[in-house]
């Protein structure tokens, strides 16, 4: 976009006043963002390993020998994707409901606490698991404890909150975003639910899906949930969040050849139209673009940072942000730079911006 565009694109959001609802679930982690240390000087100095490669070098010198990797806890925080999602559009002033696990009812972890006032509507259907996040200049690793999130599923999810409540939350927002289907084994169960709600009642809700890592799920998964997704975007306007990572294992999954250039929009249109799904939005570190079931294609190039504050959510912020734009019915092109945008200052600034701090970052970049 060029400066006259990224300039009307920042008076928009000023300008506009969120009216809307969305719902956001239904994950829930505490994340600890850790530095792995190299050399230590003193008791309040060290250095850091710097990059993935250096990490795994260095665990490799202790195959066969053993040996201890000190860690550093730079910071304890609410995570999962469903929280931070929702935290990066309260942020941006949505009326935001939460169904997650980040406790029990009676009991809400306390790094969720805050988090938890500032929603309009917010659902605690079990405890959170524990993310580990190792955060290099190049990337991060996160290691995950997943145990707890068995009792995030359909039924449970009725039976705490109340099927009719469930079913009025549901038809009341008008965005709902279901994320981190890899780490949470009976998605499939939320999926099937909120569209049999949906088949019932409105067909043009919008309905915001993101998969997370999808490399620890089996290809017989992918397909079974590829299906299920295809089925309740008959219900609804149905988006598909992915990165680039997750397009190429989709594509073999369902033997679609796969073209390396991200930059042509054949491969994102083919499985958008093959899916049957209102559109695919991917984003990459430098880039990101959406392909519809119309075969419209659009690419925008996003505020790039060699050295982030903070990595550890940048794709919620990206599908906080493009959920913004297409709520407020902008553009394709806009939602896009809606969504780098939001990520570009959250790894600059270890947080989710605020609507003005988001226009002037778009104006001023």
């Amino acid at each position: 976009m060029s400066s006259e565009e990224r300039k009307n694109l920042a008076s928009k959001l000023i300008a506009d006043t969120p009216t809307a609802s969305v719902l956001i679930g239904f994950d829930g982690f505490v994340d600890d963002i850790l530095s792995a240390i190299d050399k230590r000087h003193d008791i309040n100095s060290y250095d850091r390993i710097d990059t993935i490669k250096s990490y795994a070098e260095r665990i490799a010198k202790l195959s066969g020998v053993s040996g201890s990797i000190e860690i550093d806890l730079q910071q304890q925080k609410l995570g999962g994707n469903a929280p931070i999602m929702a935290n990066a559009l309260i942020a941006q002033n949505w009326s935001t409901n939460c169904i997650a696990a980040i406790g029990e009812q009676d009991h809400i972890h306390p790094v969720f606490k805050e988090f938890s006032e500032k929603c309009h509507g917010i659902y605690p259907i079990a405890e959170p698991g524990n993310t580990l996040a190792f955060e290099f200049s190049d990337g991060k690793i996160m290691m995950n404890q997943l145990a707890s999130l068995g009792k995030v599923n359909w039924n449970n999810i009725s039976d705490i909150i109340g099927e009719k409540n469930i079913i009025e939350l549901v038809n009341k927002v008008d965005l709902i975003a279901c994320v981190n289907w890899a780490m949470l084994p009976f998605m499939n169960s939320i999926y099937k639910g909120i569209g049999e709600i949906l088949r019932n009642g409105q067909k043009n809700k919008k309905v915001f899906i993101d998969l997370a890592d999808v490399m620890r799920r089996t290809v017989v998964d992918l397909r079974e949930m590829l299906g299920v997704l295809s089925e309740l975007s008959k219900h609804c306007e149905l988006i598909l969040g992915l990165n680039k990572s997750e397009v190429f294992q989709i594509l073999d999954a369902l033997d679609i050849s796969i073209n390396n250039d991200s930059e042509k929009n054949e491969d994102i249109v083919e499985l958008t139209r093959k899916l049957d799904l209102h559109a695919i939005v991917v984003h990459e570190t430098k880039q990101a673009y959406i392909g519809t079931r119309g075969g419209d294609f659009y690419l925008v190039q996003g505020p790039y940072e060699p050295n982030p504050k903070l990595t550890t959510g940048a794709g919620d912020n990206f599908n906080a942000g493009f959920c913004s734009g297409w709520l407020r019915s902008l553009s394709w092109q806009e939602c896009l730079m809606t969504g780098v945008f939001t990520s570009g200052y959250y790894v600059r600034n270890a947080k989710s911006p605020q609507v003005n701090e988001l226009s002037e970052f778009i104006m001023n970049y």
